[in-house]
């Protein structure tokens, strides 16, 4: 019985922690929350995650054998991929402490956001919750025996969250993977050739490249390895803007040129960026 009570509370606490991380990931995408990394994250949360890609980089110096994602960082970092090199990354989210979840909930400047999902008086009694779980937890991690009361408890805690979350059961069955960096990288090398090279692009290359600039502005991993080239693409979507109200005027194809020559730089940047550091 004994054992039973640990693989069943182990279980309750894995699907826990993923419906959390999973439920702030779906939050963060559903509401295009931008520049996530800085404006949802706390200072802590933040270097929890580039710990990580710290903790590569010292690993490479002591010629430490690297895990499969430790490895995949490595090269993002260095050099550019190529697609049969993509490799499939967890969320950042995954990279977080379990308080640090707690921790993300209760900051203030999340609350506005979390409103939409979660009433502040619950999201309060989830996380006094998740607090009381703190010690059921740290027992599963070091192979303590679960009795029936704290299987019990968990169980309740398990129940309340699923009625707080109503999409809670199925953020637990699945993990955010980001990949397809190199992909990424591709096609924003593309549609940059594109409309340099084109007097004037389609509209479906021009719905393809407003996709492409949000994938590209919400990808951590890109991000923090090329946060100049983030910049660069930012600063083209404002410009963009003017490019696609050009198109309809009369007399486009003249005005569309000289937007060319005035973000040429820009363009080229770009293509220099994406060339040579990913």
């Amino acid at each position: 019985m004994a054992l039973e009570n640990n693989l069943q509370a182990y279980r309750f606490i894995l699907e826990i922690e993923i419906g959390l991380r999973e439920f702030l990931i779906d939050l963060i995408k559903k509401n295009s929350v931008p520049n996530w990394f800085e404006s949802f994250l706390g200072e802590n949360q933040r270097l929890a995650v580039k710990d990580f890609v710290k903790a590569v980089t010292e690993k490479i110096k002591k010629k430490e054998d690297l895990t499969i994602d430790e490895q995949y960082i490595y090269k993002l970092g260095r050099v550019k991929l190529t697609v049969n090199e993509l490799r499939t990354l967890s969320h950042p989210f995954y990279y977080l402490n379990w308080p640090d979840i707690q921790m993300l909930l209760e900051m203030k400047a999340n609350s506005d956001l979390l409103d939409r999902c979660i009433s502040k008086p619950n999201r309060e009694l989830l996380c006094l919750s998740l607090k009381n779980l703190n010690e059921i937890r740290n027992d599963i991690a070091h192979s303590r025996i679960i009795n029936s009361d704290a299987l019990k408890f968990l169980k309740t805690v398990y129940d309340q969250i699923s009625v707080l979350i109503p999409e809670f059961s199925s953020y637990c069955t699945n993990q955010t993977l980001e990949h397809d960096t190199a992909w990424l990288n591709d096609k924003i090398n593309k549609c940059v050739n594109s409309i340099i090279n084109y007097d004037m692009i389609s509209n479906v290359e021009i719905a393809e490249f407003e996709k492409i600039i949000v994938q590209a502005e919400q990808s951590f991993w890109l991000n923090s390895f090329s946060h100049d080239l983030i910049d660069s693409i930012t600063k083209l979507k404002i410009q963009f803007f003017e490019y696609k109200r050009l198109r309809g005027l009369p007399g486009g194809l003249l005005k569309i040129l000289q937007w060319k020559r005035k973000n040429i730089l820009l363009l080229e940047e770009i293509k220099i960026i994406v060339d040579g550091k990913i």
